[in-house]
């Protein structure tokens, strides 16, 4: 019913969105597992997505102004088939893909940056802010049915096959539905007038809400990266040691997630966003720690199920904070595209910030425990989060 209320445009853009996240959650999860089987090096997962990191900072310029020049839709389409590239190169060099990881890990900044810049500023620009909540609950639940249906199924995939045979079926099957989004999103009006830049402008803008949201970008992105790259996958990994078991929890955790989506779609709103984020963080923290504390197999199927309860009530404020801050501290709807990329360096620096620090703990503690305590500091991060995600009361409530 959420679906059918939302207009033509944004029902087609969620369809691309869609094949796009289904491409993702096919063989993300999984890169992390097939770097570690063949060099198992915790330093090594951290330094790859570094340089994913650092592909998004400093490509995320260049992607404000390619779509500025073309349109936003297009930067949307270029994204997801550098996607499709980058697992296009794990496919050619296969075993000795490691030997340019750092190639492959700079793509998949980059693509990141282009998707980035093309949906958020699609979805300021044709998602009204009367529809952008229900937009992003449906959104999420999209993204947990990907989350919950394509890593089952590739994990079943992987362990079929002996060696890494497994692995490039599934790279193969994401660059496949990488074009399908493309291919689908050809059907979405492309409607987009080119502005000027008023990058410096916004560079010099200042504002409590800005400032709040900017510094907790910097905070989300640390735990974040941290959190979506490696840390999640080999957690589950070094408790089960099975590609299908991991598949499996993660169809657990985004089952869960695809129910919490329907209630929290009925509940969240401007008022209480806050309120369901703190909550949600106090809840992760605690289940994470019990993790740390006992981590068998029984207490990993209980946090799987309460990280995919609490996951939409962590994303959802977040992002439509973002969005609701954006757009009242815009006095112009052409400067909404260099307020994303403004938002973006403090979210790039984060993820490189939390990788670094990653590597730089790693070598004073054992590597099973460290991937445990990280858990327990992303969790309490997200918790202090809360602090700065608010916005300005006098211009609009969001609390």
């Amino acid at each position: 019913m959420l679906f059918l209320k939302l207009h033509r445009f944004a029902k087609r853009f969620l369809v691309a969105q869609f094949l796009y996240r289904f491409a993702s959650a096919f063989s993300k999860i999984f890169i992390s597992i097939f770097l570690w089987r063949m060099e198992q090096s915790l330093k090594l997962l951290a330094l790859f997505f570094i340089y994913q990191a650092i592909g998004v900072l400093f490509s995320y310029p260049v992607c404000g102004w390619f779509a500025r020049k073309t349109s936003p839709l297009l930067s949307f389409r270029f994204g997801v088939g550098l996607y499709a590239g980058s697992y296009g190169l794990l496919l050619y060099f296969q075993q000795q893909a490691l030997s340019i990881y750092v190639l492959i890990a700079l793509l998949m900044g980059i693509a990141e940056s282009f998707w980035s810049v093309g949906t958020h500023v699609v979805t300021m620009n044709r998602v009204a802010h009367t529809l952008r909540d229900r937009f992003s609950h449906i959104e999420n639940l999209l993204n947990s049915l990907s989350g919950m249906i394509a890593p089952f199924i590739a994990g079943l995939l992987i362990v079929q096959f002996s060696g890494f045979f497994g692995y490039f079926i599934v790279f193969a099957c994401s660059v496949c539905l990488f074009i399908a989004s493309i291919i689908s999103s050809f059907w979405i009006p492309n409607e987009w007038k080119g502005t000027r830049s008023y990058l410096r402008e916004v560079i010099r803008h200042r504002s409590k809400a800005w400032y709040f949201l900017l510094t907790a970008t910097f905070f989300w992105g640390a735990v974040d990266g941290l959190m979506k790259s490696f840390l999640l996958t080999m957690a589950i990994y070094f408790i089960v040691h099975s590609e299908s078991w991991v598949g499996t929890f993660t169809f657990l955790m985004s089952s869960t997630t695809v129910f919490a989506s329907f209630y929290y779609a009925k509940k969240i709103v401007p008022e209480n966003r806050r309120f369901y984020y703190l909550l949600a963080a106090w809840f992760l923290l605690i289940v994470t720690v019990l993790l740390t504390i006992e981590p068998t197999f029984s207490v990993l199927i209980s946090f799987v199920i309460i990280l995919g309860l609490v996951s939409p009530a962590l994303e959802i404020p977040m992002q439509t904070v973002m969005y609701d801050v954006i757009e009242h501290e815009c006095d112009q709807e052409d400067k909404w595209l260099d307020f994303i990329v403004i938002r973006e360096v403090p979210l790039g620096l984060g993820r490189v910030g939390g990788l670094i620090l990653f590597i730089w703990a790693n070598q004073w503690i054992e590597k099973n425990h460290f991937l445990f305590i990280t858990l327990i500091a992303v969790s309490l991060c997200y918790l202090l989060n809360v602090v700065f995600i608010r916005t300005d009361k006098r211009k609009f409530p969001l609390q």
